[in-house]
Formats: C-alpha cells, structure tokens, sequence
C-alpha cells in the first residue's frame, strides 16, 4: 500500500487530544487504509503484470482459462493468450513463448514440417499451457511436440497417459542397467502409439 491514513491527523487542534476522539480515529484508521488498499489492487487488476489474485481469476474468466499451477503461472498463462494474435510466424511464436516460458526458458528446434519445444522439469507446470498455445497457432500441416527435460538421480518410474502419442527416451549411467514396463490407453478413434528409446550416456 502506497500510504497510510491517520484519521486524527485531520482533526482540529482544539479536539485532537481528546480521548473519545483519539479511540475513534484508531477503530477507523484500519477500515480506511483496507479502502485504499483495495482502489489501488483494483487498478493493478487492469494489468496483467500487476495483477493480484483477484485480478488473474477476472482475467482467467474472461479468457476462459482454467486455473492451473502458481499465481505466476497462471499469470504468464494469460500473457501468452494475450499475446496470440496474428501473423503466426516463427518469430511471433517464440515472442509468445518468451512471454510463457522466458527467453531462456526454452529451446526450438524445426526440421522441415516438424517442430519440438524443449523446456526444463523446472517449468513443467506450463507445459499444459505450452500445448494449448501450440495447437491453437501452429499451422495443421506442421508436426509439433513438447519435449521435458530432466537429470534425475536413482530409480526412475514413469507414467504417462496420451490421447496421441508418447515418445521417451533416457540417458542411463550403464546402457543395460533398466527395465520398462509399458502400458497404453488409447482414446476412442484416435491412433496412439508408444516408444521407449534407451540411448548411450552422453
């Protein structure tokens, strides 16, 4: 809060040391500054950058955005929709995913009619929020996929649940020390597959 309100302040000199009206200055000051408080979040709301909590849910309302992950999550959540407007070249699409992700936050790497988006374990909360800005503004003719990375310790057991497609590869400490167990769910009129590829330790 920018200022702090102090009721006796304004009274005249003449009355300002009375009791009656020193204890009433004092239940009122708290009620006053909650006033103040609450007209400047009111003007932060209006930018995303600023905003509180209240603020991101009005934004996620209008938005049509469900809620998900940190306050700064969702916050970048709604500055990547903001920022989806057209064209969508290459360079706006990485300015949309500075905005989601930061410019450090990622890597994109194109091969003719395919595209991957690398993003470190770190930032997996908005890897949802990745993926939807990806199917909404890549062109259908241009493959596209998320890739998460992680350096991980010890036994690893991993789950995944993929209306399309999973491909996981892993980097082991000794090739032949592993064991996967491969379980696939496939949703109706959809063609799933999966593939575990075990790569020498780079």
């Amino acid at each position: 809060m920018s200022r702090q309100v102090f009721l006796e302040n304004y009274l005249p000199d003449v009355i300002k040391l009375i009791f009656e009206y020193q204890k009433l200055s004092a239940a009122e000051n708290p009620e006053f500054n909650k006033l103040i408080l609450e007209q400047e979040n009111s003007l932060s709301d209006c930018f995303v950058q600023d905003a509180t909590l209240n603020g991101i849910k009005r934004w996620e309302k209008i938005l049509k955005i469900p809620p998900s992950g940190t306050i700064e999550d969702r916050r970048a959540t709604i500055i990547g929709r903001l920022n989806e407007t057209l064209p969508y070249t290459i360079r706006r699409l990485r300015q949309m995913l500075n905005a989601l992700c930061g410019e450090d936050g990622y890597t994109m790497q194109i091969d003719g009619y395919s595209m991957y988006i690398k993003i470190p374990d770190r930032l997996a909360t908005i890897g949802v929020s990745v993926y939807q800005m990806l199917r909404r503004v890549v062109p259908a003719n241009i493959f596209y996929g998320i890739k998460l990375t992680s350096n991980l310790n010890g036994n690893i057991g991993v789950c995944v649940w993929s209306s399309a497609s999973v491909k996981l590869e892993l980097y082991p400490m000794t090739v032949h020390n592993y064991n996967t167990t491969v379980s696939v769910k496939t949703a109706v009129a959809l063609k799933s597959s999966f593939s575990i590829t075990i790569l020498e330790r780079r």
